[in-house]
């Protein structure tokens, strides 16, 4: 989570200060960055767009008869 948020912020503050005020290393969140996303993340992200699709398909409503 610490380091998804530098992530997401490195473009407004510098990486080393993030770092540092969130108490992680920046080899660790160097590293992070470069590794494969994991099977959940991977099962959640064809979850997500899947749930997605159903919502548009349905206009925006939630219709638990279809499902």
């Amino acid at each position: 989570m610490r380091f998804e948020f530098v992530d997401t912020h490195r473009d407004r503050y510098p990486v080393e200060l993030m770092c540092r005020v969130l108490d992680v290393s920046r080899s660790g969140y160097y590293a992070w960055r470069k590794r494969e996303p994991s099977k959940r993340k991977m099962a959640n992200q064809k979850l997500l767009a899947l749930i997605k699709e159903l919502h548009q398909q349905n206009k925006g409503r939630y219709d638990p008869i279809q499902l």
